[in-house]
């Protein structure tokens, strides 16, 4: 199952937004404020009640406050339709406001397919489709040595959906060890290597993503802690980057999670989920925001993902020709680019036309440039307008900039015109 329709209404700063048909991966793009980490969090909200109601009948998912209400609104309403059909809305109104036509939250159908996906596994079918939000504060705080508590690992404690847009991995690095632990037994006992899939699962995952990368282990011996290798040379894991240690983790998470919601699938990274990721280029190289798109698609082919970004690099990756789905954000309204083609495009272009970028350059040389430019438009080559704002320029930029060509072809024509204008 996946998400197929969105709807949202009078939510935080987003007026009205209809997402209809979404794909396995969906980008939603826009400048800050525009509403990207409000669609998610709508998301989040709509989904946790299907998450409380499997583990509970009677659970409650996260609740609309008054002030999600959109300035100036009276109510909230949010939708969501699966592609089985199965539809669930939440409606919230401030207190104040009493009308005799209010619309209603309705779980009923979600409920039948709650008690439906509940019954299954009572009866013996031990996959379920994974959930799984991550914030854009995903923290990789220190690795723990020892396991002084057993982590919940059952199919439902993988789908944890707070309101909260922090994640912490320490869940990871805790079960991690145990399957390890579990794996060295049972090799003292059989007297060889047995893999555990889930271990089996975030190996591959990482390996996947980072041909470089491989052999995570957690060292018993001191300096207790985690390693891995990096370019075949062993490093502690706390030596790499934020950037690297939060992109491991998130893929090693997403793999570790799928393997335990997926436990009958010979290769658990195919099982079903739906994945939000919140600020998706955090902390990343351009050229690993260039491979992220790719990288997700190849490694969790059946998974659906609704990202967020601000990287135009992220966005250049969006090939429609896969499905792809882009979701432009603009002052709360959005523009799904279904019939835009943006895979390949130069990264230049895309920073103006979807993020809102009246220039690349700093504003200060821009300032200067247009200046010149709007002399030169004139038909003038020589003034002192002109020697000031170019000594400024010649001053600040490099003299290979292609600006100072351009100039002087425009000179130039200018002249060959004066000219013949003589």
């Amino acid at each position: 199952m996946r998400i197929d329709y969105l709807y949202i209404e009078n939510f935080k700063c987003i007026s009205k937004l209809e997402i209809s048909d979404l794909k396995d991966l969906n980008v939603i793009a826009g400048i800050n404020g525009s509403g990207k980490s409000s669609i998610l969090l709508a998301i989040k909200i709509l989904l946790s009640w299907f998450v409380s109601r499997l583990k509970n009948p009677k659970g409650n998912g996260l609740p609309i406050q008054e002030n999600d209400i959109m300035n100036g609104k009276n109510f909230t309403l949010l939708k969501i339709r699966l592609t089985d059909g199965t539809s669930w809305q939440i409606y919230k109104a401030k207190r104040t406001y009493r009308e005799p036509n209010q619309e209603k939250s309705d779980y009923s159908q979600m409920n039948k397919l709650c008690n439906k996906i509940a019954e299954s596994l009572d009866h013996g079918n031990s996959n379920i489709m994974l959930i799984a939000p991550y914030g854009v504060n995903r923290i990789v705080g220190e690795t723990p040595q020892r396991v002084r508590k057993t982590n919940k690992d059952t199919q439902l404690d993988m789908m944890e959906v707070s309101m909260t847009n922090s994640v912490n991995f320490h869940d990871f690095f805790i079960q991690f060890r145990e399957l390890e632990d579990l794996e060295n037994e049972k090799m003292r006992d059989n007297g060889f290597l047995q893999e555990d899939i889930r271990l089996k699962s975030i190996r591959r995952a990482i390996q996947s993503v980072f041909p470089d990368y491989g052999d995570l282990k957690c060292r018993r011996s001191k300096p207790r802690g985690f390693v891995i290798e990096k370019n075949g040379e062993k490093f502690d894991f706390k030596q790499l980057s934020d950037g690297e240690k939060s992109y491991i983790c998130l893929i090693g998470d997403i793999a570790r999670k799928l393997a335990v919601t997926h436990p009958s699938l010979e290769n658990p990274l195919d099982g079903d989920g739906i994945v939000l990721i919140d600020e998706a280029e955090l902390h990343l190289h351009p050229s690993w925001q260039r491979k992220l798109i790719d990288n997700l698609r190849r490694t969790f082919k059946n998974c659906q993902f609704l990202i967020t970004t601000h990287s135009a690099l992220i966005v250049s990756s969006i090939n429609r020709n896969k499905g792809d789905k882009l979701v432009l954000l603009k002052d709360g309204n959005g523009f799904v680019k279904d019939n835009v083609n943006v895979y390949g495009k130069e990264v230049s272009k895309l920073l103006t036309e979807i993020f809102d970028m009246e220039s690349l350059r700093d504003p200060d040389v821009q300032e200067k440039m247009d200046a010149v430019w709007r002399i030169l438009n004139k038909g003038v080559s020589e003034s002192d307008e002109l020697k000031e704002n170019m000594a400024w320029l010649h001053e600040h930029i490099e003299s290979s900039d292609m600006f100072f060509g351009l100039v002087n072809r425009q000179k130039f024509i200018n002249n060959k015109q004066n000219e013949k204008n003589k």
